[in-house]
């Protein structure tokens, strides 16, 4: 939660009222400060936590679709309260694993959002400094150095899941 509410504040382009902190936050040199402290932290929270992002990816699309295959393959032999159960378990884990990778895909389209925003600097002399270092930053995001989690993330892990079972419907 803190990562949208940081990067909201370091936006720019949104109303006057929907800020939390002082605008003294939102001033050339200190807003340049905090944008790369938040990009630090994000760096060592990527490190702790991305290590296990693949096989998380694995893990819950694998019993998401093992979930699938025992309702459709046993679905007669079932009692109704396993179905129930078996049904819950799949979208339980997967509004969960949804919900993990909208987090991190709001907070990169907030880190492009934030960087646009800084166009609308009037700096004087110091607009050069800001609009190179504007240029150099990459936006936010969660991910390791090969694998960056964007706001399409969930998009394909759905459509994974919807191919991965009409893949098991079609080999029974």
């Amino acid at each position: 939660m803190a990562c949208p509410v940081l990067l909201n504040e370091l936006d720019l382009s949104a109303q006057g009222n929907s800020y939390i902190s002082k605008s003294e936050l939102r001033r050339f040199p200190d807003i340049l400060r905090e944008y790369r402290s938040l990009e630090i932290l994000l760096k060592e929270f990527c490190e702790i936590y991305c290590i296990i992002y693949i096989p998380s990816q694995f893990l819950v699309g694998n019993c998401i679709l093992y979930c699938n295959y025992a309702l459709f393959n046993y679905w007669a032999d079932l009692l109704n309260s396993s179905k129930l159960l078996i049904f819950l378990i799949e979208l339980d884990v997967m509004l969960v694993w949804g919900a993990v990778l909208e987090f991190a895909g709001r907070i990169h389209f907030k880190g492009c959002r934030t960087l646009r925003s800084w166009k609308a600097l009037k700096l004087g002399r110091d607009g050069k400094y800001c609009s190179k270092f504007r240029k150099r930053c990459r936006p936010l995001n969660c991910g390791t150095s090969y694998f960056r989690v964007r706001r399409l993330a969930v998009l394909r892990f759905l459509r994974g899941i919807i191919t991965g079972t009409f893949r098991v419907m079609l080999a029974l």
